[in-house]
């Protein structure tokens, strides 16, 4: 197994650990957690700020979508006495 591993540039310990999972086995973290409505939404947002400001990469695009969506709930939070 050693050489295989090797050969194929992976870790023994991760190929163990997945031979010997149940074959049913789901990763937990992935399960249930995507809603392609607020998706794309949130792509819809992005998209804006990147028309609005060309020069601006996904990353930072992201970031300021981020910002303005965190400031609004705050807002939200604060009218409602949270």
């Amino acid at each position: 197994m050693k050489a295989v591993c090797a050969a194929l540039g992976v870790a023994r310990s991760n190929v163990h650990l997945q031979a010997m999972r149940a074959e049913h086995w789901v990763d937990g973290r992935t399960v249930g957690k995507s809603d392609p409505s607020a998706d794309l939404i949130l792509i819809e947002a992005v998209r804006a700020e990147i028309t609005s400001l060309p020069t601006y990469g996904y990353r930072h695009a992201d970031a300021l979508v981020n910002r303005t969506r965190s400031a609004r709930l705050a807002a939200v939070l604060t009218m409602a006495g949270l």
